[in-house]
């Protein structure tokens, strides 16, 4: 779902950025990103629900470059979000909806003395519970070269058992944090990796910033890197062969965006 969402902001630049393509072609650009946020709500995968804002508000930034586009849309389009949205939450399980969800989110910590975060959901508690083992293996050992993944499984193994949640271990091979798995694993030299991205990122920014006029580009590159960066706090997106992919042909759209000279129609 990770992926899919950087997706959603790619195509949403396009729907600005290419101004010489049918008018038509645009308005369905514009609707099927429009599709990400509410299918991240309706996904439960909490770790998209930044799309929430950062959709709209990427959406607000490129208004003003083509602001036609989303007056001639909005009236369908939110329609048909809502109606979307509607039948999505209808559809789904009790335990995946987003009040359920938020729910979890605020609940009260409870560490006994055992250190359990008792007060917690299932999953809410096998996260904080993973993240505290990271944390602690990286304060007590800094590492270099890191644990490698058999140390790593041990790790998670170790956790899970002091918290009573063996159980789980089959369904669990990371530590739900990129960063952080990243740390661990491989050391500084995967969590430098891992930064890189982010450091690419900001770089093709700078450049777009400073060297030519492209808002729309600016806006987009920088509405992935805030997706990328949030949804991995929670998700370990690299454990899925498709987050790469889509992070890398998220870029690239929105590069070819920039690579597209065009020229701007009366209803842009």
């Amino acid at each position: 779902m990770g992926g899919l969402s950087l997706l959603g902001l790619a195509v949403v630049s396009l729907a600005y950025r290419q101004v010489s393509a049918p008018f038509w072609l645009r308005q369905f650009w514009l609707a099927a990103s429009a599709l990400a946020p509410v299918t991240a709500l309706i996904s439960g995968v909490r770790g998209t629900w930044p799309l929430v804002l950062i959709w709209p508000l990427l959406l607000f930034t490129l208004n003003s470059t083509a602001p036609s586009l989303w007056r001639k849309s909005r009236s369908w389009l939110a329609a048909g979000l809502i109606i979307a949205l509607a039948g999505g939450l209808n559809s789904i399980p009790e335990t995946d909806s987003p009040v359920t969800r938020m729910t979890d989110l605020r609940k009260t910590e409870t560490v006994n003395e055992d250190h359990r975060f008792s007060g917690y959901s299932e999953s809410s508690g096998i996260r904080l519970t993973l993240y505290a083992a990271g944390l602690r293996q990286i304060l007590e050992q800094p590492i270099l070269l890191g644990t490698g993944p058999e140390g790593t499984k041990q790790l998670i193994e170790n956790a899970l058992a002091k918290e009573g949640r063996l159980e789980a271990m089959p369904l669990i091979g990371h530590l739900h944090n990129d960063a952080l798995h990243a740390w661990v694993e491989f050391g500084l030299f995967g969590l430098s990796g891992y930064l890189a991205i982010a450091v690419g990122l900001l770089a093709m920014i700078r450049q777009f910033a400073l060297g030519s006029h492209e808002p729309v580009v600016v806006a987009a590159l920088a509405g992935i890197l805030m997706m990328h960066t949030l949804t991995g706090l929670s998700n370990m997106n690299f454990a899925h062969n498709y987050y790469p992919i889509l992070l890398a042909l998220s870029v690239a759209l929105i590069l070819l965006g920039a690579g597209t000279k065009s020229q701007r129609r009366s209803f842009a």
